[in-house]
């Protein structure tokens, strides 16, 4: 079986802003630059670089071809429970739900992720946790901090 885990992890990584990129305002605490995806993670949030999520764009869509199960697809299932996320389209574990986060966090940065309902709602879902969706369909790399990458498919 694959080591999708390993992989995800390594992506997102790579992804991440270097320590020099990052500057500090005047009172030594750091500042997210302009151009930073940002991402609001089900436990974090996450600021990647554009360019690098740019470039792991279809490592990531394939990841997301690979593993995502019918019931989390726009157009088939239409989105499911993260509970179920840690197995994939065979059935097969093939990860945490740390390693679920990172890949709904990197599906959402190329447009391919996305919450059903929003975060004041989870608190009633089962294990209080959102229902999320994925889509295999191209949309645009998000490049601009203001977008949400919350919500319905649209």
């Amino acid at each position: 079986m694959k080591d999708y885990a390993n992989q995800i992890t390594t992506v997102l990584i790579d992804c991440f802003y270097r320590g020099e990129e990052i500057k500090d305002d005047a009172s030594g605490q750091p500042i997210l630059p302009e151009d930073a995806v940002i991402i609001e993670g089900m436990t974090m949030k996450f600021g990647l670089h554009p360019d690098r999520v740019k470039a792991h764009a279809a490592e990531i869509h394939d990841l997301i071809a690979k593993i995502v199960a019918d019931d989390f697809l726009v157009g088939k299932g239409g989105g499911y429970t993260f509970l179920n996320l840690c197995m994939d389209r065979d059935g097969e574990h093939w990860g945490e739900h740390k390693n679920c986060e990172e890949l709904i966090v990197l599906g959402m940065a190329v447009g391919r992720a996305g919450y059903c309902l929003p975060r004041e709602v989870w608190s009633v879902l089962p294990g209080s946790v959102p229902y999320v969706w994925f889509s295999n369909t191209d949309k645009k790399v998000v490049e601009k901090t203001e977008e949400r990458h919350e919500g319905s498919p649209g």
